[in-house]
């Protein structure tokens, strides 16, 4: 995993992966985003709320680097919350970004640290964003009372977006400020499997194309892991359509091999059946 550090003497962002050039589309999403959460300011949280693969976390990791680059005033800052020894990781990484964890203060909790230097106005302005927010067990343990949303900040100048597959728990943490994430339009499907196909040869045959993103129902994260597969093992996009609709082991196979990259978690099983 690669932490990207961008900061001026105002600015601190931890995001923990590259940015993602083979992002595509989704852009009256991250107008609705710009315009809530940057422009208007109309609401201090929002959930975006989809099926698994359907791009949630790229869309906000697009617009976290996009407030990171055109706003130098405004922090950004990321936490996964697939589990709460992910929560707490994060939380170190942004303190220790943020100065504020020094020999005096080793005993305190670290996600405390963080809630109350961003939740001053001193912090100035700044996005949270919590990524995979599907349990609330997590995040708000019924057994336990250290609850993980307690320690998030707030404040004035601040702004939190949520990651979730889940709609209560997207109302749960946003009420109804919630972004709806809606499988991607055929031409931005085939936008993505542009920039993600190495050999241009396979992109010919427009009825292949159309099959084959009409077999993995235009999901990005479908598209993209299918399309490594191709690359990888130097396929046509035909003969990877008829591994998907065989019935014997080849689909199995097919279907459980997963691709790391470094825009994904490497705790999140990111394989095409799991989609």
């Amino acid at each position: 995993m690669t932490d990207a550090i961008i900061g001026t003497s105002k600015q601190v962002v931890y995001i923990p992966f590259l940015k993602n050039h083979q992002f595509v589309g989704r852009r009256a999403e991250l107008k609705f985003l710009d315009r809530h959460l940057v422009k208007a300011q109309d609401c201090q949280r929002l959930a975006v709320v989809g099926l698994g693969g359907i791009g949630k976390t790229q869309l906000v990791l697009r617009f976290a680097y996009s407030v990171a680059e055109q706003h130098p005033d405004t922090s950004v800052f990321w936490i996964p919350a697939l589990s709460a020894e992910a929560f707490e990781r994060a939380a170190e990484e942004i303190a220790q970004q943020l100065g504020i964890r020094s020999a005096t203060n080793q005993s305190e909790d670290v996600k405390e640290l963080v809630k109350r230097h961003l939740s001053r106005p001193s912090a100035g302005k700044w996005l949270l964003v919590v990524d995979n927010a599907d349990d609330i067990e997590i995040l708000e343990p019924s057994t336990r009372s250290d609850s993980l949303l307690r320690y998030l900040p707030e404040s004035r100048l601040g702004v939190t977006i949520f990651t979730t597959r889940i709609s209560s728990v997207a109302q749960r943490l946003a009420r109804s400020d919630v972004l709806r994430l809606k499988t991607p339009t055929r031409d931005e499907a085939a936008e993505l499997l542009e920039k993600a196909i190495v050999n241009a040869e396979s992109l010919r045959d427009p009825t292949a194309v159309t099959n084959f993103l009409t077999e993995l129902d235009h999901l990005p994260l479908a598209i993209t892991q299918a399309a490594a597969f191709i690359n990888i093992n130097e396929m046509s996009i035909p003969e990877y359509s008829r591994l998907l609709q065989s019935t014997d082991e080849d689909v199995v196979f097919l279907m459980s091999v997963e691709i790391r990259d470094s825009i994904r978690y490497e705790e999140s099983s990111s394989a095409v059946a799991t989609t």
